[in-house]
């Protein structure tokens, strides 16, 4: 950046996407001292634009600054040079669901709707499911799928969204309805909307519905990955199971991909390895370190603080608390981080 500065100085360049690209860079990273330097720079210079200031919108949200966010957005919404786009009252709606302040997240995602350009509505629609799913807005949900379907047919990543709304709602009547309705016309396989199908069943306690599900694609498909065996896991786990948890857990982590960002449920998983401990079957529990740590879920630092522990060696405590450097898969969303162990009943 330093050089393109000095570049700058001798010949005529726009710097604006250079710094774009670096305030992007400094939310990435955390580096908001950065950033904040970097963002008065270019106010200073009157070289920003629509991106700079949905990043800087952005990192306000990243922070919960709902003030400086406000703040922010007003300033936007005055401002010649600052074309307020969909993605502008999205990124607004975000931070208030987070926030939990649902009226002001409606009120951004009704004007995000009024500003959302033809050619990106599939996008926007996906968001839109997304978050109104998150705020228990059920008919908002089913108004713009209305909306979604009118465009000749929904994408895959379309479908990911409504289902993972409907999920999110207890929905799996509706779920059940979606998922046959993009069987029916599929043209290209994905195995996540499948895997959400089977999230909305455990996560509801349809055990007996998701064993009939996984049979029915095991006929279909030539091989089904850890990721479709994970929520069933999650399910025997809640239904009490734990014996039928952990052989489900164990197909879980040798069918995952090498590769993959996807990592088995870290609740399950530490349950699994508690049990396995508390039951005194030291062998079983340190197979499924073993295994995790061949497929790579684990790194050795893991790897050893649950071994010790297993063993024994470590005080009193529980795997969850010794896997803090655990990847947090996305299933998180769908079963929340505040679940107790041993704990049936989700927190919803």
């Amino acid at each position: 950046m330093q050089k393109l500065k000095e570049y700058a100085c001798k010949h005529t360049i726009d710097l604006v996407l250079s710094y774009n690209a670096l305030l992007k860079l400094y939310v990435r990273v955390s580096e908001y001292d950065k950033f904040d330097s970097l963002m008065r720079e270019m106010l200073s210079k009157d070289m920003y634009d629509s991106v700079s200031l949905n990043t800087r919108l952005n990192a306000y949200a990243v922070v919960k600054d709902i003030d400086g966010l406000e703040s922010l957005l007003l300033r936007m919404e005055a401002d010649p040079k600052a074309t307020i786009d969909w993605i502008t009252y999205s990124i607004a709606a975000k931070a208030y669901i987070q926030a939990g302040q649902h009226e002001k997240a409606y009120a951004m995602l009704r004007k995000s709707e009024d500003l959302i350009e033809p050619k990106r509505r599939r996008a926007a629609y996906g968001s839109l499911l997304t978050m109104y799913g998150s705020m228990g807005k059920k008919e908002d949900v089913y108004r713009i799928w209305d909306m979604c379907k009118r465009l000749n047919r929904p994408c895959n990543a379309n479908y990911i969204s409504m289902l993972t709304a409907l999920a999110r709602l207890n929905d799996v009547d509706g779920a059940e309805r979606i998922f046959e309705e993009w069987e029916s016309g599929n043209t290209c396989f994905d195995i996540r909307i499948p895997n959400v199908m089977m999230s909305a069943y455990c996560k509801n306690g349809l055990v007996e519905k998701a064993e009939a599900f996984i049979d029915r694609l095991s006929k279909s498909c030539n091989e089904l990955g850890g990721s479709i065996w994970d929520p069933l896991a999650h399910g025997y786990y809640r239904n009490n199971d734990m014996d039928n948890a952990i052989q489900t857990m164990k197909k879980a982590i040798l069918g995952g991909q090498p590769g993959s960002t996807w990592k088995p449920y870290r609740f399950t998983l530490a349950t699994c390895i508690d049990y396995l401990k508390d039951k005194g079957d030291l062998e079983g529990a340190s197979e499924i370190l073993r295994l995790c740590l061949e497929r790579g879920y684990f790194s050795t630092v893991i790897h050893d603080r649950l071994s010790s522990y297993v063993h024994g060696k470590t005080p009193e405590t529980k795997a969850i608390n010794l896997m803090e450097e655990y990847y947090h898969p996305k299933n998180d969303e769908l079963f929340p981080d505040g679940e107790k162990q041993h704990e049936i009943q989700l927190h919803e």
